[in-house]
């Protein structure tokens, strides 16, 4: 598949409904540093940083963010405690845009927590706290009644198993009867260990090597092993297909009477391999869902599979990371949210500067060009958020934006002043600049620093705000309004200028 076939894909992803089944957790992150062994035993002082503490959705729970970072529409289904961890998971996925009324709350047990201390960008330990037991009767009854009543109405299904008890013979018997019967492709990404019987029927499978070789007792290590292990998958378990994942390997796609399908790896540096596996299972749902072949289904989930194990703990990749990694990239500046706070708190643990600017950035001038230029003169990072085109429209009005989010993140991140870039759908960035804390927040001249929106809350942080002078005679607005009456009159050449009068 070529490079512009492939962007053709992304940029033609739907906007499918897909209900994902499975084990969720909360993911948290203690960021710091270490500069000493503690005197109490030979273990490194992992010195956390101020307010550098993160949290995340994991497990179905990355599932479901990572097909929403994909412009699909997730809806969870699955098992929290009734603890302040399961009201923190419930809030981060509304606010990535999931569905969560199938999020169903277990009072016997425990919302599934996975602690990660950081130091810098090094893992150094992870602290676990769950419950391995079976889910009550009354519970498994709640969310399979839960599934059987969504799963008709879905474009896809995605099984995120843990073996935490969510998953059982039950609850995937029945999806596997409603997603043949209405032809909707149920997607599994099996748990590490257990009897694998219990996904039969499923129309695909999507395991690393690890869990192929438990399931075959085949270890794959080329194409014709992983083929040979991929044909029993479907064999036994009576699939359609698989895809094996093979870190450096890339991935194998298994289908029934079709030849096998090698898709070469494509991460430009491994740094975290966490989290990789639900950039697959979620991009194969989301391009299933939307139509396509499952050999390019699984060769754009190699490709956000390679850009996510370039990212620091369990991550998203976005629509137009995808795209400016094929445009050439060689480090995705587009950024997701999450990964964006992941990003400056790994920043801020290592004493760095960040500098953060926000606006529509609409029809981009010189204006624009010099407001970040001078901004990053204030910080070692620039992240540059920008109105998504719905909250651009509440505030500028239905005529704007001229330009589309995607292609005015992808002019921004071409500029080299400019480090990280992502798109925000709040009519203000306040929410952004609290999950971002930056140091030092920069606008244009016009606004003073009392008039800057959230400017109170950064300098609450510890943070400053600093005005950039703007250029006289250029101003979006002015622009679009001199092109709408050049349009209008139809003239061109001489009265077309947009800036200083001529």
């Amino acid at each position: 598949m070529s490079d512009e076939h492939a962007k053709e894909l992304v940029r033609a992803l739907g906007t499918p409904r897909i209900l994902v089944v499975g084990d969720y957790m909360l993911d948290r992150y203690i960021w710091g540093s270490v500069e000493r062994i503690s005197p109490e035993a030979p273990i490194p002082v992992l010195k956390a940083g101020l307010n550098r503490h993160q949290q995340k959705p994991g497990g179905a729970g990355s599932v479901a963010a990572s097909l929403a970072a994909l412009g699909a529409r997730p809806i969870a289904a699955g098992i929290i405690g009734n603890d302040p961890q399961g009201r923190d998971l419930r809030q981060l996925l509304k606010q990535c845009r999931t569905a969560i009324r199938g999020l169903l709350v277990d009072r016997s047990r425990p919302t599934t927590v996975k602690t990660r201390m950081m130091a810098q960008s090094q893992q150094m330990l992870r602290l676990d706290e769950e419950s391995n037991a079976e889910i009550s009767a009354d519970t498994a009854r709640r969310l399979t009644k839960f599934c059987e009543q969504t799963a008709p109405d879905v474009d896809a299904v995605v099984v995120q198993d843990h073996g935490k008890g969510a998953v059982t013979r039950t609850l995937v018997e029945l999806l596997v009867s409603a997603c043949r019967k209405r032809s909707i492709p149920l997607i599994v990404d099996p748990a590490p260990a257990g009897n694998y019987a219990k996904y039969r029927g499923a129309t695909l499978l999507t395991p690393n090597r690890a869990e192929t070789a438990h399931a075959t007792q085949i270890i794959s290590t080329d194409e014709i092993s992983a083929s040979r292990a991929g044909r029993k998958l479907l064999k036994t378990l009576a699939l359609d297909a698989a895809v094996i994942t093979l870190d450096r390997e890339g991935m194998a796609v298994i289908q029934k009477d079709k030849k096998t399908a090698m898709v070469p790896a494509s991460a430009l540096e491994v740094f975290d391999v966490a989290g990789a596996g639900d950039v697959v299972a979620a991009t194969i749902a989301a391009s299933l869902a939307s139509g396509y072949k499952l050999v390019d289904a699984a060769r754009l989930a190699n490709t956000a599979a390679g850009i996510e194990v370039g990212k620091i703990g369990v991550a998203t990749v976005a629509k137009c990371e995808i795209l400016e990694h094929l445009q050439g990239g060689a480090e995705p500046k587009i950024k997701s949210r999450p990964d964006l706070v992941t990003i400056c708190s790994d920043l801020h643990s290592r004493g760095r500067k960040i500098a953060f600017t926000n606006g529509c950035f609409d029809l981009l001038h010189i204006g624009h060009v010099r407001l970040l230029a001078e901004a990053r003169k204030f910080g070692d990072v620039l992240v540059v958020a920008i109105n998504s085109d719905a909250s651009a429209r509440r505030i500028k009005g239905p005529d704007r934006p001229v330009i589309p989010q995607d292609a005015r993140a992808g002019l921004l991140a071409a500029l080299e002043c400019v480090d990280y870039v992502t798109i925000y759908e709040e009519d203000t960035p306040v929410p952004l600049l609290t999950a971002l804390r930056p140091d030092v927040s920069v606008k244009g001249g016009e606004y003073g620093k009392t008039g800057v929106v959230g400017g109170k809350l950064v300098e609450s942080m510890g943070g400053r705000i600093e005005n950039v002078p703007m250029v006289p005679g250029f101003s979006t607005t002015k622009i679009a309004q001199r092109a709408r009456r050049n349009a209008r009159k139809k003239k061109t050449g001489g009265r077309g200028y947009v800036g200083h009068s001529r």
